[in-house]
C-alpha cells in the first residue's frame, strides 16, 4: 500500500449480464503479500512480478512472479513461478498475441 504496507489483494470489475458492473476479487489464493511491485497484462495474463515485504525484506526469486489467467472464468487461479521461467512465458505468450 501506499505507507508501506503489504498487500495480498486484486480486484476487478464483473459485468452482470443486465448491465451492473461489480468489484470481485481475483480468485484463488493470492500471492505472497508485497508492495513496490510491478504489474502487467500480456493478453490475458495479469503478472505480478517482484516487490518488497515489509522491514526491509524483498520478494523472495522463488516467490518473486505471479500469474492470473483472467480468461480462465470461475476456475482461474495464481500460479507462483521464478522470474526467469515467467519471463520465458511472457516472452512466448507476447510472441504468441502478434500471430
Amino acid at each position: 500500500g501506499a505507507d508501506s504496507t503489504p498487500l495480498s489483494d486484486a480486484f476487478g470489475l464483473a459485468r452482470h449480464r443486465d448491465g451492473r458492473w461489480e468489484w470481485a476479487a481475483a480468485p484463488g489464493e493470492a500471492p505472497t503479500a508485497r508492495y513496490q511491485h510491478a504489474v502487467t497484462f500480456v493478453g490475458t495474463r495479469l503478472h505480478v512480478s517482484g516487490g518488497a515485504l515489509g522491514g526491509g525484506s524483498m520478494v523472495d526469486d522463488s516467490l518473486s512472479l505471479a500469474v492470473l489467467n483472467t480468461s480462465a472464468g470461475p476456475a482461474a487461479g495464481w500460479t507462483v513461478t521464478t522470474a526467469a521461467a515467467g519471463a520465458a512465458a511472457a516472452a512466448a505468450a507476447a510472441a504468441s498475441v502478434g500471430e
